[in-house]
């Protein structure tokens, strides 16, 4: 189980921070780690785990939330991080507020953005990665 440790050149969770903190709030990404539980595993062996949970109260005030993503590793696990931490920049804004009714009839909505965020990370690494060999 896990992944294997070996070392590799590329400071994914580096670059990951990198680029939230040069695309979102800093306060919002600053929250969000606070909140984020990272496991050493696989993408694979963490579908089931992996995502941006809410906590809310009994007349659905968003309390607080919390993210559990792969440590980044390589392309796939740092696109997984990143997608959950856009639900929680999309979410921060209603903390405190009524969210009734707000995921579930924006789900599309939400998961959009986070695919575009997963889109936006990609093509910034590839492009960070691609200035450094030079």
């Amino acid at each position: 189980m896990g992944r294997n440790n070996e070392s590799t050149s590329i400071d994914y969770k580096s670059l990951v921070l990198e680029y939230l903190y040069t695309y979102y709030d800093e306060e919002i990404i600053d929250y969000l780690r606070t909140i984020t539980h990272m496991y050493n595993i696989t993408v694979e062996e963490g579908l089931d785990l992996f995502g941006c949970f809410e906590s809310t109260s009994n007349d659905e005030i968003l309390l607080k939330l919390n993210i559990i993503v792969p440590k980044p590793y390589d392309i796939k696990s740092s696109s997984v991080f990143v997608h959950e931490y856009k639900h929680g920049i999309d979410l921060y804004p209603y903390i405190g507020k009524d969210i009734s009714g707000l995921i579930e009839n924006n789900r599309d909505v939400f998961e959009k953005s986070a695919k575009k965020a997963e889109k936006t990370y990609t093509n910034y690494l590839v492009k960070k990665l691609s200035n450094e060999k030079h």
